[in-house]
């Protein structure tokens, strides 16, 4: 596929299990990746589906509905990405698995995750890691909804931004569950170096969360860290051990 450079899945609905498994991987003149108005009422696998692509510019996700298990690891890791990347308007409506989604990409410009809808548990551990160039980083109007008192969402951010020497920003607005979660942000932002405010607000129910239980390490050495604000409740932290370490080699 080494002359394909644009795809566009436009609204289409899918009915049979369906195994993306490195569907593009190595298409190294891919250019541009779109899909719009979307069902999948079927697991689904794109693990590594985009993966190695040297050439990307533009990748947009919009109005999508997973209704089953979604396994999106590695989907675009190792890609080289020249503009901006857009998910909005994304529901997942079963267990979800986005680890290491984006992990090792060069990322030039923005990252946005806008209007998704989380309803199972979700493994968002080591999706950004690693990343080069990464500057800006926005997940705005997350829900997550089917979490109660007694069965709490169990949701992994563990070393989500970890290596991410270039971060600047990173933007949680309306950031809310409709229940109760449990969260884990261990390593979140490991070894950022030039990472230097970190603002988590529940003012305006900017970052509405019941419950991040372990944010261990979660600084770790951030050498440029400057600024933080916990205004959030913080009284369901169950480990907030080494919280800022530096380690020094």
């Amino acid at each position: 596929c080494n002359k394909l450079n644009n795809i566009n899945f436009d609204i289409i609905r899918v009915l049979v299990t369906i195994d993306m498994n490195s569907m593009f991987s190595g298409c190294t003149n891919l250019e541009f990746i779109n899909f719009n108005d979307i069902q999948f009422d079927v697991p689904i696998n794109t693990n590594h589906m985009f993966s190695e692509l040297n050439k990307l510019n533009d990748i947009s996700f919009n109005n999508i509905h997973f209704k089953e298990i979604i396994d999106m690891r590695y989907m675009f890791s190792g890609c080289s990405i020249s503009n901006n990347i857009n998910f909005k308007e994304i529901y997942f409506k079963g267990t979800t698995d986005i680890r290491f989604m984006f992990s090792g990409c060069i990322i030039e410009k923005k990252v946005s995750f806008d209007d998704i809808n989380f309803e199972y548990e979700t493994d968002m551990s080591h999706m950004f890691e690693g990343c080069k160039k990464l500057s800006s980083l926005s997940f705005n109007n997350f829900k997550y909804s089917h979490s109660t008192n007694s069965n709490p969402l169990k949701i992994n951010m563990d070393y989500m931004l970890a290596d991410c020497n270039t971060l600047g920003s990173i933007s949680f607005q309306n950031f809310e569950d409709s229940g109760k979660i449990k969260i884990t942000m261990r390593y979140f932002f490991k070894n950022c170096e030039n990472f230097g405010t970190a603002n988590f607000s529940c003012d305006n129910n900017n970052f509405n969360i019941k419950y991040i239980i372990d944010i261990s390490h979660m600084f770790e050495d951030c050498t440029s860290l400057e600024n933080i604000n916990f205004d959030i409740d913080i009284s369901k932290i169950t480990d907030m051990s080494y919280l800022f370490e530096i380690v020094l080699v």
